[in-house]
């Protein structure tokens, strides 16, 4: 059985019971495609670009020194690269989505990631400069509060514009879970809602709430275990 799909795909009841279970929600995408395959490959070009020395290896001892002071600003790109390519890999493995939409926004997502892994790297070796008061250098120079500002800008614009790719579907599936939710009985939402507040642990609801999500979009009644 193939678990990626298109975004109006209908999963029977036997398919969803045989599908792997982490942190409590069904994995639909454990096969790897052609997408994550160029998914991977672009974020890896992209840590490629925050090599620790921009133009060549050191030849003496001071370039050296240069190059090792910039690696906490290689180390906090790195991190926060890594964050979204993880969410996105963790929603790949979710969803198992590949519908054009899907796939358009995946491709908007790497566009973003290349066009701002510069202005990343250049945010963090200006903060680590003014932290070490000079002793950590950084190759970009701002002259005046108002370079800083547009640089703040132009970086915020960047990362609402990749954090805003994940939550896109999220927040169009949500309209049509609140309308299938509202068509049940008092009852049962009463009793969903007691059903999340019964998780004992934030990654336990979390996952109940990322399943309920996923079953009432599809307008099924969910079992509640």
């Amino acid at each position: 059985m193939t678990t990626h799909a298109t975004a109006d795909k209908q999963w029977t009841q036997t398919e969803l019971d045989s599908l792997t279970v982490e942190s409590q929600f069904r994995l639909r995408g454990l096969e790897v495609t052609r997408l994550d395959t160029f998914i991977d490959t672009a974020f890896a070009f992209v840590l490629t670009l925050l090599i620790i020395s921009f133009d060549e290896i050191p030849s003496d001892y001071a370039e050296l020194m240069a190059a090792v002071k910039r690696i906490p600003a290689f180390a906090c790109s790195f991190v926060v690269i890594m964050m979204f390519w993880h969410r996105h890999r963790r929603w790949s493995r979710r969803y198992g989505l590949e519908s054009p939409g899907t796939i358009l926004l995946s491709l908007a997502l790497i566009f973003v990631v290349l066009v701002y892994v510069y202005p990343l790297r250049i945010i963090f070796e200006a903060m680590f400069a003014g932290f070490s008061n000079g002793y950590l250098s950084s190759s970009f120079r701002i002259q005046s509060i108002d370079e800083l500002r547009g640089i703040f800008v132009f970086y915020s614009i960047g990362f609402l514009a990749i954090h805003s790719r994940d939550k896109q579907k999220t927040l169009k599936e949500n309209k049509k879970v609140w309308e299938n939710f509202n068509k049940r009985a008092a009852s049962y939402r009463k009793g969903h809602v007691g059903w999340l507040r019964s998780a004992k642990k934030k990654e336990t609801m979390v996952g109940r709430i990322e399943e309920a999500i996923t079953f009432l979009a599809e307008n099924k009644t969910l079992g509640m275990k």
